[in-house]
Protein backbone atom coordinates (compact mmCIF):
# COMPACT_ATOMS: atom_id res chain seq x y z
CA UNK A 1 0.00 0.00 0.00
CA UNK A 2 2.60 1.94 0.86
CA UNK A 3 5.48 1.14 -1.60
CA UNK A 4 6.84 4.60 -2.58
CA UNK A 5 5.49 6.83 -0.44
CA UNK A 6 6.57 7.09 3.42
CA UNK A 7 3.77 5.25 6.27
CA UNK A 8 2.22 8.47 7.60
CA UNK A 9 2.63 9.20 11.41
CA UNK A 10 -0.16 10.14 13.54
CA UNK A 11 -0.40 11.50 16.79
CA UNK A 12 -1.93 10.04 20.21
CA UNK A 13 -4.80 13.39 19.66
CA UNK A 14 -5.31 12.37 16.19
CA UNK A 15 -5.90 8.90 17.21
CA UNK A 16 -7.98 10.39 20.28
CA UNK A 17 -10.09 11.77 18.21
CA UNK A 18 -10.81 9.49 15.50
CA UNK A 19 -11.76 7.27 17.92
CA UNK A 20 -14.40 9.63 19.71
CA UNK A 21 -15.37 10.71 16.45
CA UNK A 22 -16.08 7.08 15.44
CA UNK A 23 -17.31 5.69 19.14
CA UNK A 24 -14.42 3.34 19.18
CA UNK A 25 -14.46 2.32 23.16
CA UNK A 26 -13.04 -0.59 24.97
CA UNK A 27 -15.32 -2.81 26.76
CA UNK A 28 -14.76 -5.23 29.67
CA UNK A 29 -17.50 -8.15 29.61
CA UNK A 30 -18.74 -8.88 32.71
CA UNK A 31 -21.16 -12.17 34.23
CA UNK A 32 -21.88 -14.12 31.77
CA UNK A 33 -21.02 -12.51 28.75
CA UNK A 34 -17.62 -12.89 30.12
CA UNK A 35 -17.89 -16.78 30.16
CA UNK A 36 -18.84 -17.68 26.58
CA UNK A 37 -15.93 -19.66 25.10
CA UNK A 38 -14.75 -19.25 21.57
CA UNK A 39 -16.49 -22.89 20.32
CA UNK A 40 -20.17 -21.55 21.65
CA UNK A 41 -19.49 -18.24 19.29
CA UNK A 42 -18.60 -20.56 16.10
CA UNK A 43 -21.21 -22.76 16.34
CA UNK A 44 -23.51 -19.07 16.81
CA UNK A 45 -22.34 -17.93 13.68
CA UNK A 46 -23.48 -21.20 12.16
CA UNK A 47 -27.37 -20.70 13.73
CA UNK A 48 -27.48 -17.06 12.52
CA UNK A 49 -26.72 -18.06 8.72
CA UNK A 50 -29.70 -20.62 9.43
CA UNK A 51 -31.89 -17.79 10.76
CA UNK A 52 -31.49 -15.32 8.22
CA UNK A 53 -32.93 -17.38 5.85
CA UNK A 54 -36.27 -16.96 7.90
CA UNK A 55 -38.57 -14.37 8.09
CA UNK A 56 -38.04 -12.11 11.89
CA UNK A 57 -41.83 -13.21 12.60
CA UNK A 58 -41.13 -17.11 12.43
CA UNK A 59 -37.41 -16.48 14.53
CA UNK A 60 -38.11 -16.62 18.30
CA UNK A 61 -35.46 -16.27 21.82
CA UNK A 62 -36.14 -19.30 24.00
CA UNK A 63 -32.94 -18.66 26.07
CA UNK A 64 -34.84 -18.48 28.83
CA UNK A 65 -37.95 -19.98 28.27
CA UNK A 66 -39.15 -22.95 30.84
CA UNK A 67 -39.98 -26.28 28.94
CA UNK A 68 -43.26 -27.53 30.35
Amino acid sequence: MYANIPVPEFSNSWLYNFKNRNDITSRVRHSEAASVDSAAEEEMKGIRLIIFQYKEEYCYNIDETALY
